[in-house]
């Protein structure tokens, strides 16, 4: 009988805190609907779209799959353009598109108003300051890393202050990205 109601105290007080939790987020402005556009990259555009705007951008089948849903847009050759394309960012790492559509992206800020001794907190203002993202709701998780989800959008930081590690902006729709992974196995 104690350890029922022991229970379901516990059940209630964590529905209360997710409650509250959600409210928060929502309270806040929690709004990551074509956030962050990184000069024109942004989780959901259409790949055509961004092709258009970024011509020196390649697409190819996805790492590893042979599923013809999944692809990946890349920045090939040696040429300082094709390695930087977009003006307020520095590498792109990957861009992978589902159906057409993107759905995660990885960037270097590594020369683009970040160093290798900017600090986490520091970078995580760059970007949000130059993105227009929410202030609220960020939550540190493993070293040297940052993370914000809303509207079912990921936006992870990392920052190592290492020579060889690149200050690094991971984005990507949590749902699709599942369905990604799923569809490569």
């Amino acid at each position: 009988m104690t350890t029922r109601i022991y229970r379901t105290i516990y059940l209630t007080l964590t529905v209360i805190i997710f409650q509250c939790t959600s409210f928060a987020v929502w309270a806040s402005g929690c709004n990551l609907i074509n956030k962050p556009n990184v000069d024109g990259l942004y989780i959901g555009m259409p790949a055509k779209v961004f092709l258009q705007t970024h011509p020196t951008a390649n697409i190819g089948p996805s790492f590893g799959s042979k599923q013809q849903r999944l692809n990946h847009i890349g920045f090939f050759g040696d040429d300082a353009e094709s390695k930087k394309p977009l003006a307020h960012a520095g590498e792109v790492f990957f861009i992978f598109t589902l159906d057409e559509f993107i759905y995660a992206y990885a960037i270097s800020y590594l020369g683009a108003g970040v160093t290798n001794e900017t600090s986490l907190e520091d970078f995580q203002n760059i970007i949000i300051q130059r993105y227009n993202l929410p202030k609220l709701g960020w939550i540190k998780y493993e070293n040297n890393s940052v993370k914000l989800v809303c509207n079912n959008i990921e936006i992870r930081l990392h920052q190592s202050n290492a020579i060889d590690d690149d200050p690094m902006m991971f984005v990507r729709d949590i749902h699709l990205s599942e369905l990604a992974d799923r569809l490569k196995q």
